[in-house]
This record gives C-alpha cells, sequence and structure tokens, in this order.
C-alpha cells in the first residue's frame, strides 16, 4: 500500500521552492520599475522648481580689483532706498564676502589662504526682499559666480562664557511688551528687552571669538553698557585660556564694563563651534 503522506511532503517543498523563486524573480523586475518611477518626470521638474526659487540678485557684476593698494576704496556697504537693496563690496576678498553671505566671523571659517589676499569689486542689487532672504541671495551668488561649494561641521574653540558676576547681575527683568532690539555704536550698547542669550550674540560680534550665554538668566532687560571701543580684545595665552584687558583711554574695557555696570563677567572656555569648510571656490569669478 502506498504511504500518500509520506509522496506529499517533498511534492509540497517543491512546490514551495517554484513559488519562492517565481516570487524574487518577479520583485527583480518590479523594485526597479518602482525606483525608476519614484523619479518622474513631474518629480524632477518639481526639483528644478525649487532649485530655480532661490532668490537671486536682479543684478549683480563681479570682476577682479587689480588695484595694487589693497586699502585703496576698501569697503562693505549694504544701502536701503526704497524697496531695494544694493550690496557694494570694493577691493575686499572673498572672506569677507562670505562672511556676510552666512553671517559667520572669520575665525567659524576654513578655506585656502587665497580668500584673503584675492581681491574683488561686488555690486549687486535687489528689491522687495527680506532680510533673511538676503544672506541666501548672497550664497547664491557666490554659487553662480564663484562655483563656492562648502559644508558645515563643529570644532571646539576658544569662547567667551558669559555669566553672572560674583554679587549677580545688576539689572532686572522687563515686561516683554513693546518694541525690542539692540544699538551699537561706538563704545555704546543700548538693549531694549533685550534676552541674555541675544546679548551675547552681539557681543560676538565685538569680540575675537563667540560670545555664549551661560547666565542663567530668563527674561528680557533694558540697559545701556559704555565702554572704550578701541579696546575689545584681551591679552590671552597662546590656549586663549586668559581673558586679562588692559586699559586704553579713560574708559573701562567691555569686560570691566561687564562686571560694573551689569554684575555680568566674560570667561574664557572652550567649546563646540559651528565652522563653515570651502570645499572648492574658483579664483577667476564666471562674467557678468
Amino acid at each position: 500500500m502506498i504511504d500518500l503522506a509520506q509522496n506529499l511532503i517533498p511534492f509540497r517543498r517543491r512546490m514551495y521552492h517554484a513559488a519562492t523563486k517565481a516570487l524574487l524573480a518577479g520583485l527583480a523586475v518590479v523594485l526597479p520599475v518602482l525606483m525608476a518611477s519614484s523619479q518622474t518626470p513631474e518629480k524632477q521638474t518639481q526639483e528644478k522648481q525649487i532649485a530655480s526659487a532661490l532668490p537671486e540678485f536682479e543684478v549683480a557684476t563681479v570682476k577682479p580689483n587689480r588695484s595694487p593698494d589693497p586699502n585703496n576704496e576698501k569697503g562693505y556697504w549694504r544701502a536701503v532706498k526704497g524697496d531695494e537693496v544694493k550690496i557694494t563690496m570694493r577691493n575686499g576678498n572673498l572672506l569677507t564676502f562670505i562672511e556676510e553671505a552666512y553671517g559667520l566671523k572669520q575665525y567659524q571659517i576654513k578655506g585656502p589662504e587665497w580668500l584673503k589676499s584675492e581681491r574683488f569689486d561686488i555690486v549687486a542689487t535687489a528689491s522687495h526682499v527680506t532680510r533673511s532672504q538676503l544672506g541666501l541671495m548672497l550664497q547664491t551668488l557666490l554659487k553662480e559666480r564663484f562655483k563656492l561649494e562648502a559644508h558645515r561641521e563643529s570644532k571646539v574653540l576658544p569662547v567667551y562664557a558669559l555669566v553672572k558676576g560674583k554679587n549677580g547681575p545688576k539689572i532686572q527683568p522687563v515686561k516683554a511688551e513693546g518694541d525690542s532690539g539692540v544699538w551699537n555704536g561706538v563704545g555704546k550698547l543700548t538693549a531694549k528687552k533685550l534676552s541674555m542669550a541675544h546679548f551675547a550674540e552681539a557681543l560676538s560680534g565685538q569680540m575675537d571669538r563667540p560670545v555664549l550665554d551661560m547666565t542663567g538668566s530668563e527674561g528680557v532687560f533694558d540697559f545701556t553698557l559704555e565702554y572704550t571701543s578701541q579696546n575689545t580684545q584681551p591679552l590671552a595665552n597662546r590656549d586663549g585660556e586668559t581673558a586679562v584687558a588692559p586699559d586704553f583711554g579713560s574708559g573701562p574695557s567691555i569686560f570691566t564694563a561687564l562686571q560694573q555696570q551689569l554684575g555680568l563677567k566674560l570667561e574664557s572656555r572652550k567649546a563646540p563651534v559651528e565652522i563653515l569648510v570651502i570645499d572648492h571656490a574658483e579664483k577667476v569669478p564666471t562674467e557678468n
């Protein structure tokens, strides 16, 4: 008598293997089709539209400056007239323009030495743009004319920590109602409804390294800080670990002013800082 159960098991195994092979063969055909369909003409068109939607200057001229004097008529200006914004850089290096485009300080940019030595004249105008768009427009100009390619990374650098003084802050929080802002003059900083985090950002513009808010103070403040503007850079050792500022002139240094007037102080430390690494840039810009 034939044992049907024993004969049925091998048959089922053969059918299973055959079905598995058929399924894998089908996937080998279907998957490439699905992957190709994810890059449809409609999606490719959409990506091109997004790229073309990046803000650009209406008119922009970029040319090398061949003046033998590196300081001849040197400067960077941002002029606003009505709805029109005009950016002008005369006899300036590309590093300065990159700083403006990416909102960074020179110590946050790493690239070839010629970024400091090669000089250019750049004039660009645009209308109906916001402040936030302006940086993107400058970045677009750098990519188009200088073929600039860059990436961001983090690096441990010397920083200043804005902390409370020995006897605590001399300023008190105010109501966060109405206008707010910070105004930098020559040796004078006026703050209205300003947070400590934004104050640290303002101080960073006066110093040779970033300033980080570590006060732990919440809320916003009104105050005025007066100091000797010609001396905002302290004496420091090779590791940047000291913050002893010599006093020049009759007024206090910014370090002394912070302690005497606001009850705050700057301490030298090290912390991760975002930097921009220039991977590629061309010395000769493309034609206007």
